[in-house]
């Protein structure tokens, strides 16, 4: 289900349906940076982009993805800042508490 935040910037309603993906980005084995791709299951589900890393454009990005599916992708918007790493982000790449993480969020 969608996170307020989430709904707020993929404009659905708080606990709608999503499919989550994500990755781990790696550089000579060692985790260098994490990626949580989220998008909303009204608009892929049923399609054969409904699962980002499978089927026939499984791996391709996200403007080739929803093109796919007669979507086009006319707008991004990034936001960058920097904040102190959760738990489980940097247990995955490595940090200690107190580390502090860059944290871009992309939206399409």
């Amino acid at each position: 289900p969608a996170p307020e935040d989430i709904a707020e910037r993929l404009g659905t309603e708080p606990g709608e349906r999503l499919m989550r993906t994500r990755y781990v980005f790696r550089e000579s084995g060692r985790p260098m940076m994490l990626s949580t791709s989220w998008e909303p299951l009204s608009l892929t589900g049923r399609t054969p982009v409904m699962l980002p890393e499978e089927g026939p454009l499984g791996g391709c990005g996200v403007v080739e993805r929803m093109a796919a599916i007669e979507t086009v992708v006319d707008n991004v918007v990034e936001e960058v800042g920097a904040r102190p790493g959760l738990a489980e982000e940097l247990a995955l790449l490595g940090g200690v508490p107190g580390h502090v993480v860059i944290v871009i969020s992309r939206t399409y």
